[in-house]
């Protein structure tokens, strides 16, 4: 139900507890000179006016107790739709002689200045180059996710993305611990150190996203529960009510020493049309500033648009997410396997043929790695070049050949292929050996 639709009461309602529950005070501060006069509900006015009159925010915030409503932690979350709501009702109650009132309220001059300094802090500056930000996930060894951006983890249904998200706390856990021999399919981290990791399941049950962190721990091989994981299965939220839990955690989880990464599994569900241009260009702004605001990535997990095989994510919040992503990670999923890679990276991209792949182990009760097809394919190469360089060792009866003698029996580019793949080696004086 839009702010047009619902009752002015409710609107109110909810516009105050936005403002009380602003934790930096800006939308009190923002909204301080409004008229409580012009609440239709008695009590509203009363709870506004305590908000008004008070000297600091924090004094206003006494407001909480007196309607037990405001407590709600997602009343309050379309605080810019609510506001325009109640300012256009009260011009309409008021009449014009309210609009200098309404007008003072509009951002002014110091909001102007703020404006200027965050321009002024993001000019280039050759004289001082900013740090460049170490990943915080890697895949195949190429770095994938970094601080202030957001990667997109794409699959269509059970290729395999919620076992990919549990390999990626695993990894997380693994680096902490100072482990590298789990299995977390192809996926490293950096150590969390004082940061936080949030987790957002909002497509399983509860069972399920339980199930899901479990496999992470045991995949990891932790035996204690990490401080550091907030994991919540938020199936069944509104749209609303889930980027207002975003916004609250991420907001806790800075005031706890900071955020590693936050991984929203549906982020689709963070929107209600994910082909309106205009809720979701709003809302992938918001996404990205928020992963700058907090200096870490949001990995997000969205599906590809159903029998398609191209890696297009669903509607026009897809299209936005993966304009803006710095990586967009695709699972492949054929005959059991899956692979992971990406070829829309800001970066050198990862192939196809190179990109980890993975498979359900009844026997490990979870998904397991297996070989790459580059790398089947270039043991099978390897193997083919090692039978034919003892072939010609052996019919030579010799331990090592010149170039002149392996070159009568095969080419040049075989044996540029045998020195690659390390099958012979090059020894001083020009000849060649076998390689152990």
């Amino acid at each position: 139900m839009s702010a047009a639709t619902e009752s002015p009461a409710v609107v109110e309602a909810r516009f105050i507890a936005a403002v009380i529950k602003d934790g930096e005070g800006d939308r009190w501060r923002e909204c301080k000179n409004l008229s409580s006069d012009a609440f239709t509900n008695s009590n509203h006015g009363k709870v506004w006016r305590t908000i008004a009159e008070a000297e600091t925010y924090e004094a206003a915030a006494t407001a909480r107790s007196v309607l037990p409503y405001f407590s709600n932690e997602t009343v309050g979350a379309d605080y810019i739709k609510d506001r325009d709501a109640i300012w256009i009702g009260w011009l309409t109650k008021e009449g014009i002689a309210f609009a200098p009132q309404w007008l003072a309220t509009l951002p002014g001059p110091a909001t102007k200045a703020q404006l200027v300094a965050r321009l002024d802090a993001r000019r280039f500056n050759h004289a001082a180059p900013p740090v460049e930000p170490a990943p915080r996930f890697s895949i195949a060894g190429r770095s994938v996710c970094t601080p202030g951006n957001l990667t997109n983890i794409i699959a269509q249904a059970k290729a395999g993305k919620t076992a990919v998200i549990a390999a990626a706390i695993a990894a997380v856990i693994c680096a902490e611990q100072g482990d590298t021999s789990r299995d977390t399919l192809g996926i490293t981290a950096t150590a969390p150190g004082a940061k936080r990791v949030l987790h957002f399941d909002t497509e399983q049950s509860p069972f399920d996203h339980d199930q899901l962190v479990r496999r992470a721990l045991r995949r990891s091989g932790a035996t204690d529960f990490p401080l550091w994981l907030d994991s919540y299965g938020l199936a069944g939220f509104s749209a609303s009510e889930l980027r207002a839990s975003l916004i609250l955690k991420m907001k806790q989880a800075k005031a706890q020493g900071g955020l590693f990464a936050v991984i929203i599994d549906g982020t689709a569900d963070l929107v209600n049309d994910v082909n309106d241009p205009k809720e979701c260009n709003a809302f992938v702004a918001e996404l990205h500033a928020l992963a700058i605001e907090h200096d870490c990535p949001i990995l997000n997990v969205v599906h590809e648009n159903p029998g398609q095989d191209g890696g297009k994510i669903r509607g026009h919040l897809g299209s936005q997410l993966e304009r803006k992503a710095e990586s967009n990670l695709r699972l492949k999923k054929t005959d059991e396997i899956t692979v992971i890679f990406s070829e829309k990276m800001r970066k050198a991209p990862i192939l196809e043929i190179d990109g980890p792949r993975i498979r359900w182990s009844d026997e490990a009760g979870m998904h397991v790695s297996c070989e790459t097809v580059g790398k089947t394919r270039d043991d099978a190469k390897r193997e083919a070049l090692r039978d034919r360089a003892e072939s010609l060792f052996h019919e030579a009866k010799k331990d090592s050949l010149t170039w002149k003698e392996f070159t009568q029996e095969t080419t040049e580019r075989t044996l540029r292929e045998m020195l690659n793949y390390g099958v012979v080696q090059k020894m001083f004086g020009g000849t060649y050996k076998l390689a152990k």
